[in-house]
């Protein structure tokens, strides 16, 4: 069997006038058959928890991905996701969320 994959780096950025949108578009699926997100790095923020669906979106999981490394391995055909607003702890440090996201897709 072959793969499509495709590798997705995302910083979310936030400041005390605009919190960060990890995922602007809310609950979705990504139209893959599988996804895999991780943690890279979390800088002085709060939120960015992961909320886990079904596809009638009916929530199945609330986590917070927080340390590097840590991730979720989704069947994007089953499940939906988004992630909430990030907020800066301290208004005055730079804020920011590193994610790293791979799709997969059957060829």
């Amino acid at each position: 069997m072959s793969w499509h994959v495709e590798v997705h780096q995302f910083r979310t950025m936030a400041s005390k006038e605009h919190y960060g949108k990890p995922t602007p578009e809310g609950i979705h699926c990504d139209g893959r058959d599988y996804v895999f997100i991780t943690i890279v790095r979390r800088h002085n923020i709060s939120g960015g928890i992961t909320h886990l669906y079904s596809t009638d979106r009916k929530r199945i999981k609330r986590l917070e991905l927080k340390n590097f490394s840590e991730s979720i391995f989704l069947d994007d055909t089953k499940m939906m996701h988004k992630v909430s607003l990030i907020k800066p702890v301290s208004s005055e440090k730079t804020a920011y969320c590193d994610m790293l996201v791979i799709a997969l897709r059957k060829k």
